[in-house]
Formats: C-alpha cells, sequence, structure tokens
C-alpha cells in the first residue's frame, strides 16, 4: 500500500502482548481476578520456578490402582491435574531404545522425580524427569491438560484432585471451571473454583496461539466471583 508509514503509540500499545516469565510489581497482574488475567491449560510451565529463576522441581503422580480411577499429578506438593494412569508413561521411542540396549527405565507411580530442564509450553508437549539421580539420564512425558473431573463419582473416593485452565492456565467444557492450582492441595476436588465464560464468549480469549499451540488465555475484565476476596 502507497500509505506513509505514522508512528501510533496507542495502535502499538493496543496490540502488544509482551511475555513475562513470572509475575511481578509492575506492568502484570498477580491476582486471578484482576482484569488482564492470565490462565494457561497445560499443567507444566517453562515458568516454574521463584522469580523466573528454574530452581529444582519435584514431580510426583500419586496412584492406587485398588481405589483411584485417575492418577494425581502433582509439582512440588501441590496437585496439577488428574490423568488416566495409561496417560503416565514415558515416550515409547525412547523405552524401546532403552530395551535393545538392554535398560529398563519403567515409569514409577508414587514416586518423586526431579524435573530435567523447561516443559514444553503447550499440551502434548514434552517434558523430561530424572530417571538416575545425580546423572543427566532423563526419560519424556508428554505435558498433560489441566482437567478435573467432579461428575465422576469414582472421584469422590480418592484423595485426588481434579483439574481444567490454571492461573497464568484451563479443561474443556462449554463453561470452563477454573481451577486455581496454586491454592489447590491433595484434596478430592480443590476447595477454591473461579467459573469463567466459554471461549470467545464474554471476555475470555486465547493469546499466543502459535506459541502455546492455543492453551493460553487472557480475560481482560475483572472476575467478580465472591471467593475473589479470599484468594491472596
Amino acid at each position: 500500500m502507497a500509505i506513509p508509514a505514522t508512528y501510533h503509540r496507542q495502535y502499538f500499545r493496543e496490540r502488544t502482548n509482551f511475555r513475562l516469565t513470572n509475575p511481578v510489581s509492575s506492568y502484570r497482574n498477580d491476582h486471578p481476578c484482576d482484569e488482564n488475567s492470565r490462565w494457561r491449560k497445560f499443567a507444566f510451565s517453562n515458568k516454574e520456578g521463584d522469580d523466573g529463576v528454574w530452581s529444582d522441581q519435584m514431580f510426583e503422580a500419586k496412584y492406587d490402582n485398588e481405589t483411584d480411577t485417575y492418577a494425581t499429578v502433582m509439582l512440588n506438593g501441590y496437585v496439577r491435574t488428574l490423568v488416566k494412569p495409561e496417560a503416565m508413561a514415558f515416550d515409547p521411542a525412547q523405552m524401546a531404545s532403552d530395551a535393545a540396549n538392554g535398560l529398563d527405565y519403567t515409569f514409577e507411580f508414587n514416586k518423586e522425580y526431579e524435573m530435567c530442564g523447561r516443559p514444553s509450553n503447550y499440551v502434548d508437549g514434552w517434558f523430561e524427569l530424572r530417571v538416575v539421580e545425580g546423572t543427566r539420564t532423563c526419560r519424556r512425558l508428554r505435558n498433560p491438560v489441566v482437567a478435573f473431573h467432579p461428575d465422576d463419582p469414582d472421584t469422590g473416593k480418592t484423595s485426588c484432585g481434579h483439574a481444567v485452565l490454571t492461573f497464568s492456565s484451563i479443561p474443556h467444557t462449554s463453561q470452563l471451571s477454573l481451577i486455581l492450582l496454586f491454592v489447590s492441595h491433595s484434596t478430592v476436588q480443590p476447595a477454591n473454583v473461579l467459573m469463567l465464560p466459554s471461549v470467545g464468549e464474554g471476555d475470555l480469549e486465547p493469546i499466543d496461539e502459535v506459541i502455546s499451540h492455543g492453551g493460553e488465555y487472557i480475560h481482560k475484565a475483572p472476575l467478580t466471583d465472591e471467593l475473589c476476596g479470599n484468594l491472596k
């Protein structure tokens, strides 16, 4: 187009979505009920750690095959999501290579693993766990979606948590019940649940769709849920 270039800061600011690695005191909110709060639907992020600096992250999937329908996936003692137990398996290609070399690193439930490196920031991306302490020997799994199952009668029989989106994180329902994972612990259902509108309806919109494969969202308006005043 033969139109002279212009400098328009308002246009630029309205369309710029700069990416910080973690909530800070300025430029980005750190409360889920504030306007422009960020959410994601993948369980693990490369933004884990203090002040955006990667620190040791301890992973565990709790599961009792006699009582549990789902495995409770946890990071540093906090519930992140529920998955079917068969989803907790290392990459088959790595397992086949290990078998050919006489190695067996089968995934174990109820065991703490140190996370290796940074997870991929999207559902079904890879994250790695250290399978031999004190070495660089790691094996990878798929980054699970945040999904809880409040209507499943079996979940009421376990000490598991269940999930859908997490703060700066959603399940796939017509109305997204967003579980605040940072206030949830190992309970049958998270104690604190905020209700968000469907994606594309109201103020919840997808952002960074290329980078996160459609797994990150922004809620443009403040939330008015009564629970907001109880969240720190």
